[in-house]
């Protein structure tokens, strides 16, 4: 600004149409910038002070002055991609919660991402391009290769989760050589919908130990003497489900009664509860 107020008196003092109108644009590009707030888009307000430090050097040279104006070092023209100039050390800020999704700044931009790649350029001052954070699967899940899961969810987790039927131990899976693809699909990731007998069937045989992963809630919805005789003996050598009482479910305990108005099932005459189930069956 003092250069172009001195190039200023300088034109002022031999006036000339041509070294008149380059004044004016220089003054004008210094006023836009005062005015507009240059850290709103700072590779603009950077080319205008540059282009307004040229004018005014044009026009004093016409002025005819022996009178240099002084030097200005203006460093580096600014890129589109500045952002860090204002914003610096975002490249390695904490990692922030975006749309209930972390998101690590220093992973990103740390690593080389250009802040256009998620932000709206400078022109609309840094604005989010996202709607919600599953754009970010775009990058993440797209044919994601299960073994580099670990590079932004570290190991697989300690906690077991309870499920509809059971318990399920992420360790425990992952121990025998699965990969985490085997269960989470891209895009979306969830496995909250997988069908754990899809793999299980197999292990569904009379030697299972069944507590193994159906635990204490399971158990709580069925009679005490479960424990007594047995998961198949309802459930039979399969272990397959039970959604609704039958004659054959009834005579586990009640073999007194097997031939009692057989072969019509108990609960025509008789008033059971509701069959309790938990993920379709007990």
């Amino acid at each position: 600004e003092p250069v172009v107020e001195r190039a200023r008196r300088l034109v002022g003092s031999t006036p000339t149409p041509e070294a008149d109108s380059l004044m004016r644009g220089a003054e004008e590009n210094l006023e836009l910038v005062r005015v507009g707030g240059g850290a709103h888009n700072v590779a603009y307000a950077d080319r205008l002070l540059r282009a307004a430090l040229r004018l005014a050097q044009d026009a004093a040279s016409l002025s005819g002055s022996t009178t240099r104006l002084p030097a200005v070092d203006l460093g580096a023209p600014l890129a589109e991609d500045a952002c860090l100039s204002c914003h610096f050390g975002m490249e390695a800020a904490m990692e922030l919660v975006w749309n209930g999704r972390t998101f690590p700044h220093s992973r990103h931009a740390g690593e080389g991402m250009r802040c256009e790649v998620c932000h709206t350029p400078l022109s609309e001052h840094g604005g989010i391009r996202f709607d919600d954070g599953d754009t970010c699967d775009l990058c993440h899940h797209s044919a994601a290769a299960p073994e580099g899961c670990a590079s932004c969810h570290g190991s697989a987790p300690r906690q077991t989760y309870e499920t509809g039927t059971g318990r399920f131990p992420h360790e425990r899976h992952m121990g025998t050589g699965q990969t985490c693809g085997q269960c989470h699909v891209p895009p979306s990731m969830e496995a909250s919908g997988l069908d754990c007998t899809s793999c299980h069937v197999l292990h569904h045989t009379v030697t299972s130990d069944c507590r193994a992963c159906h635990d204490s809630s399971v158990l709580a919805i069925h009679p005490p003497t479960v424990h007594e005789i047995g998961c198949q003996a309802c459930h039979g050598s399969a272990l397959q489900l039970i959604t609704a009482w039958s004659r054959d479910v009834c005579l586990v305990c009640h073999q007194d009664r097997a031939d009692h108005n057989a072969p019509r099932n108990c609960v025509d005459c008789h008033g059971i509860s509701p069959l309790q189930t938990q993920g379709g069956g007990p």
